[in-house]
C-alpha cells in the first residue's frame, strides 16, 4: 500500500526511506503562478522564483534579490518547467523524474499537462 506525502502525488512506499522534509519555500513556488506581469515592472514576466524571500520575481527585479538563491522557470509544452541543474543547486533532486528537452534535463512544476498531447492526437468525425 502507499502512502501520499508531500505536495501533491509524491508517492513513497511501504519500506521506510530517509526522505527529507520539503523545503517550505518549495510549497510556495509550487501554488505561485508565473508568467504574469511584473507590479514594479510591467513590462516584464514572473518568470523567476526567489528561494529567499519565497516571492517570484523578473529579471530586472533581479539586482534586489542579487545575493539571494533563485532559480529561473521556463515554459515547455504549456507547463512551468526548471533546469535540474538550476534547482540541484537548492534542493535535492535525486528520485525525482527529469524530462530531456532541448539537450537540458528539465523538472516539471506541477504534474506534467498530457492535455496538449491527446488534443493533437483528437479528430472530429
Amino acid at each position: 500500500m502507499e502512502k501520499v506525502v508531500g505536495i501533491k502525488q509524491l508517492r513513497a512506499s511501504k519500506r521506510p526511506r530517509n526522505y527529507s522534509a520539503v523545503p517550505q519555500w518549495v510549497v510556495v513556488m509550487y501554488s505561485t503562478v508565473f508568467f504574469r506581469a511584473c507590479a514594479t515592472h510591467p513590462d516584464s514576466k514572473l518568470d523567476r522564483f526567489c528561494a529567499d524571500c519565497y516571492s517570484s520575481l523578473c529579471s530586472n527585479c533581479l539586482p534586489v534579490h542579487a545575493r539571494h538563491k533563485h532559480v529561473k522557470i521556463r515554459r515547455y509544452m504549456y507547463s512551468d518547467v526548471f533546469n535540474r541543474q538550476d534547482l540541484s543547486k537548492l534542493f535535492n533532486c535525486s528520485g525525482i523524474h527529469t524530462y530531456l528537452t532541448n539537450k537540458a534535463k528539465v523538472l516539471f512544476l506541477k504534474r506534467r499537462n498530457h492535455y496538449h498531447r491527446q488534443r493533437i492526437n483528437f479528430k472530429d468525425c
